[in-house]
């Protein structure tokens, strides 16, 4: 039996030379004791991924007309994906007589993913 396609077919695919992803993590942690009974704390976070999985559609539409009108949808698969995280994280606590805190935190983050 011979499939056949029509322009409402949807196909699914994966490549052949599909990897499993990597992916990185890693963090680096400055603790200080201020004045004041304060505490100051400065840590560097981030990840990156590569050879991500993504899915990309071979058959798109261009204004409102498939680049090959005989077929439908066509999506593969691959690993051309990629991601990088960053975040600079600062906390500040103060330590009160009976044990109570008081944190103020911030953070600065930067996300980026790409798909090729």
């Amino acid at each position: 039996m011979t499939p056949a396609f029509s322009a409402t077919s949807s196909v699914q695919s994966d490549i052949s030379n599909l990897v499993n992803p990597i992916t990185y993590q890693y963090n680096f942690g400055i603790e200080r004791e201020l004045p004041f009974q304060l505490k100051g704390t400065l840590n560097y976070v981030a990840s990156r991924g590569e050879k991500l999985y993504s899915n990309r559609q071979l058959n798109y539409t261009v204004n409102g007309a498939r680049i090959n009108p005989s077929r439908g949808i066509i999506n593969v698969r691959d690993n051309r994906g990629d991601s990088d995280y960053n975040s600079l994280q600062a906390e500040v606590d103060r330590k009160f007589s009976r044990g109570l805190f008081l944190p103020r935190v911030l953070h600065l983050r930067q996300t980026t993913r790409r798909h090729f």
